[in-house]
């Protein structure tokens, strides 16, 4: 019985780092996304075509904010790999 506890103790521990960790790196990535998405709105010029979409008219481009430049696919690879690993571990428990 006390194994039991224990184990469903640890799982639920375990289940609540997954969710912390995922859900950070989930508003990360987002934020990522949003940062890219500002770097090629500043490239837009005028009568040249969007590198996404090809439209040669860029009425509202993405403003990027500056919170978004500390950010890099690195980090964001080495949450995504930690989020990896506490779903493995939640599955195994």
């Amino acid at each position: 019985r006390k194994k039991a506890i224990k184990a469903r103790e640890d799982y639920v521990r375990i289940t609540e780092d997954y969710n912390a960790a995922n859900t950070k790196y989930e508003s990360m990535r987002q934020r990522f996304l949003n940062a890219q998405a500002g770097f090629l709105a500043e490239e837009l010029e005028p009568g040249k075509p969007c590198p996404v979409c090809g439209s040669t008219e860029h009425p509202n481009p993405h403003k990027r904010a500056v919170e978004y430049v500390d950010i890099s696919e690195e980090k964001l690879q080495n949450m995504q790999i930690n989020v990896d690993k506490l779903r493995k571990k939640q599955e195994k428990s």
